[in-house]
């Protein structure tokens, strides 16, 4: 209809409907849209790269989701904290923690101060190749530049103790977790394998 009137879209027009289809699972959809932006004459922008680089790190698809990074700052363009973000926490999926540091790094240097999310997935990185004293190290951090671990911060260290047989660390971060007045939520309990209603009346 848009062209029909010689509207033609923009870039954010093209972001907008490109990431409606990511979220509604439609990925190809995006991809597609994103070939008809550069067919266009259409310059892709921070946005538009972030959600293509979002889609691949879903799919563990990380040489092209780092192709894509590196495509954009070639063309000029600042990857934002959520653009890092997304492909620190796709590198930590597929536990290439070397990678993922360094992005991590990339983006300190960047200017960009990660968020609870960013050092989440970091931490949960690190729990899962048992490097628990960086997964510490990282929360103690967070404290510092007064970014507050959440319920997702706390489940991932005590997984990570769990999977270690640690279970005493576990419930020592359970208790730290209650006191900073964070509420457990049911993957909380189900990690420790621990009642709510007991806990609760305990």
């Amino acid at each position: 209809l848009m062209l029909k009137r010689n509207i033609f879209p923009c870039v954010v027009t093209y972001s907008t409907l490109m990431d409606g289809f990511a979220k509604q699972s439609y990925s190809e959809k995006a991809f597609m849209l994103y070939a008809r932006l550069l067919r266009a004459g259409v310059t892709p922008d921070t946005i538009t790269y972030t959600i293509l680089i979002n889609i691949l790190c879903t799919r563990c698809r990380m040489k092209e989701a780092y192709n894509l990074l590196i495509e954009m700052i070639g063309k000029g363009l600042n990857p934002d904290k959520i653009s890092y973000t997304s492909i620190i926490a796709g590198f930590c999926r597929i536990r290439d923690m070397k990678k993922a540091w360094g992005l991590f790094n990339e983006m300190l240097e960047r200017g960009h101060l990660p968020s609870v999310i960013t050092y989440t997935c970091l931490i949960d990185g690190f729990c899962k190749v048992s490097r628990m004293d960086i997964a510490n190290m990282l929360v103690d951090e967070m404290r510092r530049k007064k970014i507050s671990p959440d319920v997702v911060t706390y489940n991932v260290l005590i997984g990570g103790y769990q999977r270690l047989g640690h279970l005493d660390r576990a419930h020592e971060v359970f208790n730290e977790m209650r006191k900073e007045g964070i509420h457990p939520d049911g993957i909380t309990f189900k990690t420790l394998g621990l009642d709510a209603v007991e806990v609760k009346e305990g």
